[in-house]
């Protein structure tokens, strides 16, 4: 793929002066995007067409400074999040509550005023505004413009769960635990009291692993699963270590001795998507394995497999324009 030309031009408005410096990755906060949204609400719409050149401008200035100046790089963070408001009307929303199975604070994002609700697991140790940071939301935005869907980005504690090195393997599928009734008892009912439709659930590569995790553990919970380019065992992770928690989160050891028709009837009913990229893509062969073991079980699903691509969010994108 080709390298994207910088756009010309210059922005229709000052940067905000941001008096903090932080020394580290600042979630958007709705406080942080009022003054913006009232100056960008000044702007006549002549200019509007200009908006998404300069929203790429902004982008890749906040890519050049995040490492060197994290407070300059949170201004540009702050005009992206404005700009992509102003330019489809979005609703967005942030959000965080005390969560009593995990025992701490978690944070998620809600983009969209209606339609198909989605749950959205970010990628290995991700956060929950990485579907903004990495466009996502951007790429969405006509179908969150249009009410089609409505997302629901989730924190992950990957780095406290399955990630965390440097406790045991019990610890670690200990905290997973905890993750999953937050998921199942906390954050799916917050989910049904904002929209009460059929519920999706999807991520990339590590959220893939999660959606289908999640779909073939507790597939009375969702009407479809969504997974581009996931990795669907843990053994990749546990350098040769394999036990009980282990076995139950991988799908591709527990489904093929799945015998219980309280979890395969409504799999049968399930929406299944699977998109992964050809051999370039390093999660190709679980995503082929996954498909053999559903087709093994009667599950019905799509295999999706796109030609010459590689595991990587320009690639995913593209997936989310065509299932979304």
């Amino acid at each position: 793929m080709g390298v994207e030309r910088r756009p010309e031009g210059r922005l229709p408005l000052n940067l905000p002066s941001c008096k903090r410096r932080p020394t580290g990755r600042l979630s958007v906060r709705e406080a942080d995007l009022a003054p913006l949204r009232v100056r960008l609400s000044s702007l006549p719409n002549e200019p509007m067409a200009k908006l998404g050149e300069c929203l790429k401008i902004v982008k890749e200035r906040h890519r050049e400074h995040r490492d060197r100046s994290p407070g300059r790089a949170f201004e540009f963070q702050l005009v992206a999040c404005a700009f992509t408001c102003k330019l489809y009307r979005m609703i967005r929303e942030y959000g965080k509550s005390f969560s009593p199975a995990l025992n701490r604070i978690m944070e998620y994002l809600i983009f969209g005023s209606g339609g198909s609700p989605c749950l959205i697991f970010p990628t290995s140790m991700g956060r929950f505004y990485q579907y903004e940071d990495f466009s996502m939301v951007y790429t969405l935005s006509s179908r969150l413009d249009s009410g089609r869907i409505q997302l629901f980005c989730v924190d992950s504690i990957d780095a406290e769960s399955w990630y965390n090195k440097s406790v045991s393997f019990s610890t670690r599928a200990g905290r997973h635990g905890q993750y999953e009734r937050y998921i199942l008892e906390e954050f799916i009912p917050f989910i049904r009291s904002r929209n009460a439709g059929s519920l999706t659930v999807s991520g990339c590569s590590f959220g893939a692993y999660h959606s289908m995790n999640f779909a073939c553990k507790h597939p009375e919970f969702f009407h479809r699963a969504l997974a581009m380019s996931g990795k669907y065992e843990l053994k990749f992770l546990t350098d040769g270590y394999y036990d009980n928690a282990i076995y139950f989160n991988s799908p591709l050891d527990f489904l093929p001795n799945l015998q219980d028709r309280r979890y395969l009837d409504p799999l049968r009913r399930m929406e299944i998507v699977l998109l992964a990229g050809d051999e370039n893509d390093v999660c190709y062969p679980s995503t082929m394995a996954l498909s053999r073991i559903l087709n093994d079980k009667g599950i019905p699903h799509t295999l999706d497999i796109w030609r010459n691509a590689v595991h990587d969010w320009p690639v995913w994108k593209q997936m989310a324009l065509k299932y979304f």
